[in-house]
């Protein structure tokens, strides 16, 4: 065989070892990439789960979150009922201070007519109080209305001997109180021959008043008189007074017992 064959026995032995170097070369080559493409799959495949897991717990939360809306909603709709709640009780517990503070202050001035001077009882309503003989019957009624209240009213007292009327009533100016006892004598003067007395002003717990006696003759009996009235600017109230019996020394007697214990345990009166 001669040289130039051999070398191209060997240059062909050498081609084809470059072929099937080349072959296994990429043989190898596919086997590593499909190796890698298979973890990457696996990788994918696994984070794939891992996302479907994630939007699983995202969903989970945002429902989580949803609750939570709805558990703050429906506990601001309960605070804001609380707070409406409060509000009102707080509003009743302010009125039934103020009942309590008006009971307990019409228990102090009720408690004060239980000290009465014996032989007398006490009368309170409607902010004043006086002493009457304990052996009167008393009733009240309406003055400008059909029935007594704070406003006005009447009452009266009467025995077998003596007899009182007071009357009170709310006026935003000072009445005129020489014209009230004028007007209470005039009245008198068409029940009988009527005889006036000296008119004098004094005072009345404070208060500026006027009082006048005076006689007149009803079927033949002669009664003395006294007839007073007086006013508060700062309550806006008008007082007017009258007693009656058959001796003048038993109406002084009784209307000064009147002056000396007609209270005004409501008002300040400093």
């Amino acid at each position: 065989m001669s040289k130039s064959a051999i070398s191209g026995i060997t240059i062909a032995l050498l081609l084809v070892g470059l072929v099937v170097g080349a072959g296994g070369g990429y043989f190898f080559a596919a086997s590593s990439l499909q190796t890698q493409v298979t973890s990457l799959n696996a990788q994918v495949t696994s984070q794939s789960a891992r996302i479907t897991q994630l939007n699983s717990t995202v969903k989970s939360l945002q429902t989580e979150n949803n609750n939570y809306k709805t558990q703050i909603q429906t506990l601001q709709t309960a605070n804001g009922k609380l707070t409406a709640d409060l509000a009102a009780s707080a509003a009743t517990v302010q009125t039934q201070e103020g009942k309590i503070s008006g009971l307990e202050k019409t228990f102090k001035d009720l408690k004060g007519t239980f000290d009465t001077t014996l032989g007398f009882s006490g009368y309170y309503m409607n902010g004043f109080s006086f002493e009457y003989p304990q052996n009167m019957t008393v009733s009240i009624g309406g003055l400008l209305d059909n029935t007594a209240d704070a406003d006005s009213g009447q009452v009266s007292g009467l025995n077998s001997e003596q007899g009182f009327t007071l009357v009170y009533f709310h006026s935003v100016t000072a009445p005129d109180l020489g014209s009230a006892i004028d007007s209470a004598f005039s009245g008198l003067s068409s029940q009988g021959p009527v005889t006036e007395g000296q008119r004098v002003t004094s005072l009345v717990q404070g208060h500026a008043m006027k009082y006048q006696t005076g006689t007149y003759t009803f079927s033949g009996n002669t009664f003395s008189v006294v007839y007073c009235y007086w006013y508060c600017p700062k309550t806006q109230m008008g007082f007017g007074f009258s007693y009656v019996t058959l001796s003048s020394q038993a109406t002084m007697s009784g209307f000064q017992h009147f002056l000396n214990t007609v209270r005004f345990p409501s008002e300040d009166l400093s």
